[in-house]
């Protein structure tokens, strides 16, 4: 345990014997003196009445941006005298992406100077998330840079649940990077989306899993290209699924796939099946009722009482 860890546990020792009042008495002054942003974070987050203004300097001195960002979450609301520029600053000269959106969504945080290093940065999953959460964000700004970066998952959630974005743009992104799970789900939550462009990514991709989902839950598809895309793929498990589950399809060709793969587990599942068909055949109603009426007139017959003479 370092020295910092030590202090933290001394000093909690005492609140739990002394209080709150005492603790602040003793010790405050000298936690600020310890000049140290982690130890006067623990001290304003476990101490209740601690003076905040004085540890605020520690913590802007201190030019810790992670530190900086929750001393400005820890006082927010605390009064209109609360002043969370000085840890606003901090962040927004890092030049750090991530806690510059965190910072954005503090009330009283200058939204715009952190948007301006958020844009800067590039990064489309940032963007995504600042106009997904934050209000008054400039949409087409973050929107440009996640059409850009032509990144299918982030295309696909701006143009999912950013209100007012370029949908076209961004569905145009997903459709031309080739992303079998992206175009997928576009077509399945997105409302509006173009289902037979996004339905062509699919099936060209022979991804096996997607082409399953699409064939399933996507209405109107094409269920026999999305047939032959799965038996193209050789996945013994998604053509076993074909074979068994979806009607309409080339069986035997999904059948066959199975077999030739050599998967064990896949072959043994679709004997099990034939065995399952060829039994419920042998014992179906009409040739139960068939035989318990043989047995039947047997039992009569064995049992029926000769007349005595």
């Amino acid at each position: 345990m370092d020295i910092i860890e030590e202090i933290k546990e001394e000093i909690y020792k005492f609140i739990r014997i002394y209080g709150y009042k005492k603790t602040i008495e003793l010790f405050e002054d000298k936690v600020i003196q310890c000049n140290n942003s982690n130890l006067s974070m623990w001290f304003i987050q476990h101490v209740e009445g601690a003076d905040y203004k004085k540890h605020s300097k520690v913590i802007v001195d201190s030019k810790n941006v992670k530190d900086n960002y929750w001393f400005a979450r820890e006082i927010e609301g605390l009064g209109e005298d609360v002043d969370i520029s000085p840890h606003g600053k901090v962040v927004i000269d890092s030049k750090d992406a991530y806690y510059n959106y965190c910072f954005a969504c503090i009330d009283g945080s200058d939204m715009k100077a952190h948007e301006k290093i958020v844009l800067e940065c590039g990064n489309p999953s940032i963007c995504c998330n600042f106009a997904r959460n934050i209000k008054g964000a400039d949409i087409k700004a973050h929107g440009k840079v996640v059409i850009d970066s032509k990144n299918p998952e982030y295309n696909y959630e701006f143009a999912r649940f950013v209100e007012g974005c370029d949908f076209a743009e961004h569905e145009n992104a997903v459709i031309e990077s080739g992303d079998a799970k992206y175009n997928y789900l576009f077509a399945l939550y997105i409302e509006g989306a173009d289902i037979r462009k996004h339905e062509k990514v699919v099936i060209d991709s022979k991804d096996p899993e997607y082409n399953y989902e699409f064939a399933v839950f996507i209405k109107g598809a094409d269920v026999l290209a999305h047939s032959r895309a799965v038996i193209e793929s050789g996945d013994p498990e998604y053509n076993y699924i074909f074979y068994s589950d979806i009607d309409g399809v080339d069986k035997e060709a999904h059948k066959k796939v199975v077999l030739d793969s050599g998967d064990e587990l896949h072959i043994h599942m679709i004997r099990s099946d034939e065995t399952i068909r060829f039994d419920s055949e042998e014992y179906s109603r009409e040739s139960i009722n068939s035989k318990f009426d043989e047995l039947f007139n047997q039992l009569n017959g064995k049992t029926k009482v000769k007349k005595k003479d």
